[in-house]
């Protein structure tokens, strides 16, 4: 059985590979990914990789890569550096054709060979800023 730090790590592999299998053998049937920049969670290798395709057509030369790594147990934090360029419909609008780069960090929980939770933080204005996707921006009611 892999240890946490390298489940996380061929994770991360799989999504950059584009092997939706492998990706998925990762992952329990329950996993709980949470994007924390988005207020959201998917719980279940459906629909996190509902949500991974759909980001991966809006970028389709998206690649996530590790800058540190570390494992305490069954919990994993990374640093990773994320860049990609908006080629496909985003958000229900058009591809803007602009490229992004950004950094993020992703606590993972690993049990038996597996990601049970994943929980992911990251700057999402920087990515609408760059793409030219201010319109996306969540407004206070007046």
């Amino acid at each position: 059985m892999l240890d946490a730090s390298k489940v996380v790590r061929a994770s991360f592999k799989a999504f950059n590979d584009r092997d939706w299998q492998a990706d998925r053998d990762l992952l329990d049937d329950a996993c709980e990914w949470t994007s924390i920049a988005r207020e959201s969670t998917d719980i279940g290798p459906d629909a996190i990789q509902a949500g991974s395709r759909e980001f991966v057509a809006a970028f389709p030369d998206l690649l996530v890569r590790i800058v540190s790594m570390v494992a305490v147990g069954p919990v994993v934090a990374v640093e990773w550096e994320a860049t990609g360029t908006n080629l496909g419909p985003y958000a229900g609008g058009a591809p803007t054709g602009r490229s992004f780069g950004r950094r993020g960090a992703s606590v993972a929980e690993v049990r038996d060979g597996r990601i049970v939770a994943y929980r992911d933080y990251f700057d999402r204005l920087s990515l609408l800023s760059q793409i030219g996707r201010l319109d996306l921006v969540p407004r206070e009611p007046a």
